[in-house]
């Protein structure tokens, strides 16, 4: 999804923006979908 979504951007610069911005997200730990919510051990 990360690849498709940087190689579909047509000018330079905004690739640049988008990976950065991918990198700063995954360093949040959060994920380019919304995960599935598990259930707890307690459950």
């Amino acid at each position: 999804a990360l690849i498709y979504r940087t190689n579909s951007v047509k000018q330079e610069a905004t690739r640049e923006r988008k990976i950065a911005g991918f990198v700063q997200m995954l360093a949040r730990g959060e994920t380019p979908y919304p995960q599935k919510k598990r259930p707890t051990a307690d459950q």
